[in-house]
């Protein structure tokens, strides 16, 4: 990958001696020295280069000069490159004894220094897209992008391929042209004005109409990055009509991938929804301390004996956006909906280092809230645990749930049951107590064996 720097960088540097090989004539060996030591002074600037890419390539992330070097590689070696041709044409006239003139240094800048100079910067521009290409393979390395115009460097590339051989040209020809024809004169002059002219425009055209669909397509991306997920007219018959219509078939697919998103929040709560798309689906489940709430309506049965199925599924649809409302409010998660009671989770699946007071809050909340349905109203029971339990998606490999599992999930249900024997709004368990007994008012309802359990536990209640 480096060796190739070297070749790229060297290429229009030995087209240079070359020419002066073929071009020298009876002064063979005095261009041969020049050509030589415009050769060396490529080869040690690119070097500096070189270490510094081998430094940055293989694990040196802190090199800084080796990722402005890597960012900013074209242009480097291109002022590189014109730096040596500016030394190599002081050289020429050093060495050869030539007066000084305007003609011949234009004629010098325009040979060595423009035209390799734009040529270099092409050359290891194309060089710099697989070596971005391998460093990102090898080591994850991303570049942002520089926003340097596209259609810019192809006017500046263009510009010069047309018109640096078009003033050599008219160099090489107008020695042997009559300057007192003064008609000849004009027409060379009306001529190679209007080819440049053209040349310009011809330029400007061709590199607006790569830049227009380019710049089309960015706008494009950054209305998929909004969310807006549409598909684009395909307004090139090349490369570019390709991209763009394989851009509309991933538009397809991400419009997709969030309607899916947008429809299992819908079911198991946005939460989960993106842990399921962004991480798919784990069938082992995670030990994590989570807390967990219960709620449920009181006196429910007798409240809907006498209600038509629409009128009760109304009713609930209303209540639910109340309780849904308060738990996600204090970052929480409604895990699903059993019958007329709710099931949450703090502190899953995203961190929540105060899951215990958001639960209990949560609490308070939902059963401080004046439910009334048509002068029905409705008080909620709450029941809240905190402990270590099973987490993530369990069920088959053809059907799962996010859930919960374990002892601690068991403890909150039975504590919401068992508001029914005290009276009482909201019960917690003795690990969210201790979890959070300095910043509620608490009160000790005692010991209790709850249902399907061995061993007591201590249950709290807040007035």
């Amino acid at each position: 990958m480096i060796l190739k720097y070297y070749l790229y960088f060297l290429i229009y540097p030995l087209v240079i001696l070359l020419m002066g090989v073929f071009s020298s004539g009876k002064i063979l060996d005095t261009a041969l020295r020049i050509g030589a030591i415009f050769f060396v002074f490529n080869i040690v600037t690119s070097l500096f280069y070189i270490v510094n890419l081998n430094s940055f390539i293989y694990g040196n992330r802190k090199n800084q000069i080796g990722n402005f070097i890597v960012k900013n590689l074209s242009l480097l070696s291109a002022l590189s490159f014109m730096l040596s041709s500016v030394i190599y044409i002081a050289i020429y006239f050093k060495m050869f004894q030539i007066l000084f003139s305007w003609e011949l240094i234009v004629r010098l800048i325009n040979r060595y220094t423009i035209l390799g100079s734009v040529a270099t910067y092409f050359f290891i521009d194309y060089y710099t897209i697989g070596l971005k290409r391998y460093l990102f393979s090898k080591n994850r390395v991303e570049f942002t992008p520089q926003n340097i115009s596209l259609w810019k460097k192809w006017i500046v590339m263009y510009s010069v391929i047309f018109f640096s051989p078009l003033l050599e040209i008219f160099f090489l020809v107008s020695p042997y042209v009559n300057v007192k024809n003064d008609e000849v004169f004009k027409q060379i002059y009306m001529m190679g004005s209007l080819l440049i002219i053209m040349i310009f425009l011809f330029v400007f055209i061709f590199s607006k109409s790569i830049q227009k669909p380019i710049t089309f397509l960015i706008d494009s991306f950054k209305m998929i990055s909004s969310g807006r997920y549409e598909k684009i007219p395909i307004v090139s018959n090349d490369e570019m009509g390709v991209l763009m219509f394989h851009f509309n078939k991933m538009s397809e697919v991400l419009k997709e991938g969030a309607n899916l998103k947008t429809t299992l929040g819908k079911f198991i709560t946005n939460e989960i929804a993106e842990e399921i798309v962004s991480q798919g689906i784990n069938l082992k489940g995670t030990s994590r301390f989570v807390t967990v709430l219960f709620t449920d309506i009181e006196n429910y049965t007798h409240i809907t004996e006498h209600m038509e199925p629409e009128e009760v599924v109304k009713m609930l649809n209303r209540y639910f956006t109340d309780v849904v409302s308060v738990i996600q409010k204090n970052y929480g998660i409604v895990n699903k909906f059993i019958g007329d009671a709710v099931m949450a989770i703090f502190n899953a699946p995203f961190d929540d280092s105060e899951h215990a007071y958001h639960g209990v809050k949560s609490g308070l909340e939902i059963t401080k809230i004046e439910y009334d349905y048509n002068g029905i109203k409705l008080k909620t029971r709450v029941g809240i645990n905190s402990d270590t339990v099973l987490v993530g998606n369990i069920g088959s490999s053809s059907r799962v749930e996010y859930t919960v599992i374990g002892d601690g999930v068991n403890v909150a249900s039975r504590l919401e049951q068992l508001n029914k024997k005290y009276s009482t709004s909201m019960l917690v368990g003795q690990n969210t107590y201790q979890m959070v007994s300095s910043r509620f008012e608490f009160r000790s309802i005692g010991e209790e064996l709850l249902k399907g359990r061995t061993a007591s536990i201590s249950v709290y209640t807040i007035d």
